[in-house]
């Protein structure tokens, strides 16, 4: 892969990939909301950016498919692991199915670019891998082995397993060309002392595919400014502002510094529920213009949506809509909403 510049945000097409990118997460969540499969009309909705119902632009060109809770009810999310029992071998190749599900997910993007009113191929995909979680003692098999995560050899090969039946799935699939498959996002977080001994094997299988290393980290994890020794092409941080917590909007300008400093990217995230506050986006939008942190059209940028379909913000919410276009093509302008204090 090519070389990361030593100071600055990851650039926002580093590496030639297309930025924002938007994260879509799949199966089923903690209160059983109903199990998330993306089809083509769907996936359109973030595709497209419509005035008037009408396609007019590209809204995002690249797109994260992540997992959540699969049907045996146990979870492929790290951070929701205690709820049930560790994800087994059967849950990881039902993730690998969705992935591929005839009408669903990928093939859906498929559709959806191959269909599009408007010139958008090719689409970057990008899919993270199930996080192999240590607690994990009977996985089951994989490359023929039985495999027990309390050993890091066996966690790397259980990883490199499903990257490898992606990977041959992918190739079997048609999908390149409309699609472009860039790599692979790590599955935590939150990196701790046993992830140092396989995401460095890991790396390197994913390299030797071809294809890019993701980091999603939150910021102020530990290891964070590790991560290009590590192996990873990418680190994007998440500043944790939610709006309606103890961390004010200045956790968007401390998480900005660290990336500027350590050469990573940002996240943002829109969502709605006792965490999140009405204003909040449009702080991470503000924040990132160039009289602040300067990141809009300088960072690579992942956007995620939590419980909020981007088709309910189109409906409700037109301004806000308009601003995430306008903030994905770098033309955004600072919003000043009521009770704004900077």
């Amino acid at each position: 892969m090519g070389e990361q510049s030593e100071k600055g945000y990851a650039g926002r097409n580093v590496y030639g990939n297309y930025s924002p990118v938007v994260q879509l997460y799949c199966g089923n969540d903690l209160v059983d909301s109903g199990y998330q499969r993306w089809n083509q009309n769907s996936l359109e909705d973030y595709l497209l950016y419509r005035i008037n119902d009408m396609p007019a632009d590209v809204m995002f060109k690249s797109f994260l498919f992540s997992p959540r809770r699969m049907k045996s009810r146990r979870f492929l999310t790290p951070a929701l692991t205690g709820f049930e029992q560790p994800a087994n071998a059967s849950d990881w190749t039902e993730w690998l199915n969705e992935l591929f599900h005839r009408g669903g997910n990928l093939m859906a993007l498929r559709d959806a670019v191959s269909s599009c009113a408007l010139p958008v191929a090719p689409v970057d995909v990008w899919v993270t891998v199930p996080y192999p979680e240590i607690k994990q003692t009977r996985f089951g098999k994989a490359d023929g082995q039985k495999l027990n995560f309390s050993s890091s050899e066996d966690r790397i090969v259980a990883v490199n397993w499903w990257i490898k039946e992606f990977a041959n799935r992918w190739n079997q699939s048609g999908l390149e060309g409309l699609l472009r498959w860039r790599g692979i996002s790590w599955g935590r977080e939150v990196i701790n002392d046993a992830d140092i001994e396989v995401i460095p094997s890991v790396s390197s299988f994913v390299h030797g595919l071809g294809k890019q290393l993701l980091w999603m980290s939150n910021y102020g994890t530990a290891h964070a400014e590790k991560w290009q020794s590590l192996g990873f092409e990418i680190a994007v941080l998440y500043p944790n502002y939610y709006g309606n917590t103890a961390f004010g909007w200045e956790w968007i300008d401390y998480a900005a510094q660290f990336a500027r400093s350590h050469g990573c990217g940002l996240q943002w995230r829109y969502g709605k529920g006792l965490l999140y506050d009405r204003h909040h986006l449009y702080d991470y939008f503000n924040r990132g213009l160039p009289e602040y942190n300067d990141y809009m059209d300088k960072s690579f940028i992942v956007a995620s949506f939590d419980n909020v379909p981007i088709s309910e913000i189109y409906q409700n919410q037109l301004e806000l809509y308009i601003g995430i276009y306008s903030f994905n093509k770098g033309i955004y302008q600072k919003w000043n909403y009521e009770g704004i204090d900077y």
